[in-house]
Parts: structure tokens; sequence; C-alpha cells
């Protein structure tokens, strides 16, 4: 069935001193739901930074409307990277927490003092690297607290927690991909019953119908009477 509100909350509020922590989902539309339950187990325990202004939203400004916008990024928020940007060592799946907003973009440069960009706030990754964000890196950016198995495949997490809920989807391979990735730590919670079904049954790619056999079969029949014919 569908993820409870409170579970996700409770879930997420359990785990969020770990910033290698990372929830996955059988399901696309359980994501964007728990993300913003993870945006608030996360700041509820931030409400004294809230009174002294220390919660802040990362804005960007735009030309289009002359005028700021917010990028649904606050001072704190865990992100993921999707995709890979090898220029600033940050791989599709990377996992790293808001640590600071720049007040105004701070220009940066090489070490041959060339520009290469103005970082408008601050990442602290998980392989310990502090990393700016440009606005240019806000595609490739997204709220870090949950994501699918299917776009974790290629990625792992020091930590993974794994919701199984009962999903025509879901099968052993589906779990087995969802387990290795976590690299020293995986928690299972959800439907057991569905998860015991899933593991005991074959894989959906062993009954799942396609016409490729009698496509092959029509083709060797071709093959065939071409060569007698010759």
């Amino acid at each position: 069935g569908p993820v409870k509100q409170s579970v996700a909350f409770n879930l997420l509020k359990r785990f969020r001193l770990y910033a290698d922590a990372v929830l996955l989902f059988i399901a696309d539309h359980a994501v964007p739901f728990t993300n913003n339950i993870g945006e608030r187990a996360v700041r509820m325990p931030k409400v004294k930074q809230k009174i002294s202004g220390c919660f802040r939203l990362l804005s960007v400004y735009l030309d289009e409307f002359q005028s700021m916008a917010g990028t649904g990024f606050y001072l704190g928020d865990q992100l993921l990277c999707t995709r890979n940007l090898w220029d600033w060592g940050l791989q599709n799946g990377s996992l790293g927490r808001l640590v600071e907003i720049e007040d105004t973009p701070r220009l940066l440069t090489n070490a041959e003092g060339a520009e290469i960009g103005h970082a408008i706030a601050w990442v602290l990754w998980d392989d310990g690297e502090r990393r700016p964000v440009l606005e240019s890196m806000l595609d490739d950016l997204e709220l870090g607290n949950a994501v699918t198995v299917h776009k974790a495949q290629g990625s792992q997490w020091r930590r993974v927690i794994v919701v199984l809920t009962g999903s025509r989807v879901l099968d052993r391979t589906l779990i087995y991909t969802a387990m290795t990735r976590a690299q020293s730590q995986v928690i299972l919670v959800g439907n057991p019953v569905a998860a015991q079904r899933a593991v005991e049954e074959l894989p959906r790619a062993h009954t799942r119908m396609v016409g490729l056999d009698s496509l092959l079969d029509e083709y060797m029949t071709e093959l065939a009477l071409a060569s007698e014919a010759a």
C-alpha cells in the first residue's frame, strides 16, 4: 500500500543526523512527497534558527522578471546530484548538505586567476569536500532525502533505508538492486508479505511476454528458405 505520511516523517526524523542516509522507494510518486516530508523532519528542530534569521532559502535573480526567485533549497537541506559533473568532482548520486548561502554571488577563479563562475552557495559533499554551487548547476540538483530504486542504479550511499510496498514491479531483482546501493548499512521497512512474495517468485523479466521468440523463428525460417533456393 502507499507509504503513510507519519511513517515517512518518523523515518527521516530518526535518520536526519546522517548526511549519508537515503530512502529508496519503488514508486516514483512517493519520492517528491517524502522529500517534502523530509524537509520538515530536518527543519522542525531548527525553529530557533528561523527566529534568528538563519533559516534561509537559496534564491537566484531572474533577469526576465527582474526579481529574486526561490530555488526550493534551504540552508541545511540534503541535496542529491543527478548528473556527472566531473569538473567539480561530482557524480550522479553524490549526496551533500547545503551548508552556506552567499549574500551575493562570489567570484571564483582557478589557480591561474581565470574566472570560472560565481558561487551562490556551498555544499559539504559525502566525500568530505566542500564545493561551490553555481546557478548553472541547479538543474542537476534535487532534494536528496528520497529517490527511486531505478534512479539509484549505479549509485551507492553509506546508509540506505529501503521502503518495500506492494507493487506490481516489485521483484527480487529490484530488492537486490536496492540493497546493494548500501555500502555499510541497509534497513528494510514496509510490507513483509510483499517482500517475501517478491523474493520467492521469479523475477518479472522471466515472466514478461515478448514476441522475440516468434520473430527469431520467422527469421530462421526465411534464412533456411533462402539457403535452399540458392
